[in-house]
């Protein structure tokens, strides 16, 4: 296992300046402690002595937080283990001192004055120790935090990239047919492609997009197609706008249904092919759902499964990274029908 790099302030013995301040900051009430201490034993000169004893537990807390950094770069300390031992070696003078509290004879001044230095150095250098092992600790969590953060936005980003170019590809080829049958149909079909295009370039760049802009880009993807289909196709569209100026969704969910719901009736060899897609909002939730015919013989085989692998594949990654366990989306065949429906919780991400 790698050694995390120690930086070069981390290294010194006082670490950064703003050490020295908040040592300064709290040697303040540590001095009014030891000075107590001092007077209640009666020992000599109480406020050198208690002065004395708040720069050694402050020289005591700093060794300590330099043992931590060496020993956790040598070795992996188990934490749980070492916050307990800590705790304890910080526990047990604490409780000698107010012990030696309720013993206040004069003959055992010097027996008090020496446990009472080893208390201080032990808890100083236990506390310096604690302290250094907990902020290492969440400073660990937090790198570990944004390692995860970075790499699941860094899948999610290639999964999007991934869209684009399927896109392309699958209308490219469908252009190529048409220039060839339909040569008329393909500059109004150009124009709608550039603005597709335009959304499924710079929208797949965020994580989140204003929904009535998804629907609008849904709008265009079907104008495309009713364009290239002309009265072959029969289309029940329903999109709810509702609050769609106020919702966000990650964007290219819904085109994935949609394009394999034009693409499996457009292979069929119906005359008629039909296509329902309808998004409502509910209370809680949003629904999106795509029903289109497709020939029997096909639901029987795999060639609806290849034919929307790529696009139910990746829809399903990029669900499970932007809405976990917020979606439901379930795909069915039935009856010479392919059915999806997708389940969005509102406000989930």
């Amino acid at each position: 296992m790698s050694k995390e790099p120690v930086h070069t302030e981390q290294k010194r013995f006082f670490g950064r300046w703003q050490n020295l301040v908040i040592a300064f900051i709290l040697g303040i009430p540590l001095w009014i402690i030891a000075n107590t201490f001092t007077e209640q034993w009666n020992l000599p000169e109480d406020e050198s002595m208690a002065t004395a004893l708040v720069i050694l537990f402050m020289l005591a807390m700093f060794s300590g937080r330099y043992l931590a950094i060496t020993w956790q770069h040598k070795a992996h300390p188990q934490l749980q283990t070492v916050f307990v031992l800590l705790m304890v070696l910080i526990a047990a003078p604490t409780i000698t001192v107010f012990i030696l509290l309720d013993f206040p004879s004069p003959s055992l001044r010097g027996i008090k004055m020496v446990l009472l230095l080893i208390s201080f150095i032990l808890i100083g250098v236990s506390s310096g120790m604690l302290i250094k092992f907990i902020r290492t600790y969440q400073e660990k969590q937090l790198r570990d935090a944004r390692f995860s953060a970075n790499k699941s936005q860094a899948e999610l980003s290639a999964l999007q990239a991934q869209l684009s170019p399927h896109f392309l590809f699958n209308t490219l080829n469908n252009l190529y047919g048409l220039s060839i049958a339909q040569p008329d149909k393909l500059p109004a079909l150009l124009l709608k492609l550039s603005d597709l295009l335009r959304y499924s370039v710079y929208g797949a760049k965020e994580l989140i997009v204003p929904l009535h802009e998804e629907l609008a880009y849904i709008q265009h993807y079907i104008d495309f197609e009713r364009i290239r289909m002309d009265d072959r196709l029969l289309l029940h569209c329903s999109l709810e706008q509702g609050k769609s100026s106020t919702l966000g969704v990650a964007p290219l969910l819904f085109i994935v249904l949609v394009e394999n719901a034009f693409k499996h009736a457009r292979n069929t060899s119906l005359n008629k092919i039909f296509i329902d897609v309808r998004l409502t909002l509910q209370p809680e939730e949003l629904v999106f759902f795509v029903e289109n015919s497709c020939a029997e013989k096909e639901l029987n085989t795999s060639l609806v499964n290849r034919n929307s692998g790529f696009g139910l594949e990746n829809l399903k990654e990029r669900l499970n990274f932007i809405y976990p366990a917020h979606h439901i989306l379930t795909v069915q065949r039935f009856n010479g029908r392919f059915r999806a429906e997708l389940r969005l919780k509102i406000n989930a991400v």
